[in-house]
């Protein structure tokens, strides 16, 4: 498990209202949801899981971001 969540350098990470889109030279993800926006605007690889959950307390479940 990640201690630390960061995106990988390669990514090119972009929000757009409640989609993530997570660019990359050969492919590209979409993951939709407003979870995910929330979190990887925390992801900076400085917070640790923990953390995390903390912050996203009452705007998210603690099974929602496992």
């Amino acid at each position: 498990m990640l201690n630390q969540p960061k995106f990988k350098s390669y990514f090119q990470v972009e929000v757009l209202e409640s989609d993530l889109f997570l660019l990359f030279e050969k492919d590209n993800f979409l993951l939709s949801g407003g979870l995910y926006v929330l979190l990887a605007l925390l992801f900076d690889g400085q917070r640790r899981v923990e953390q995390l959950i903390t912050l996203v307390q009452g705007q998210a479940s603690v099974t929602a971001v496992y």
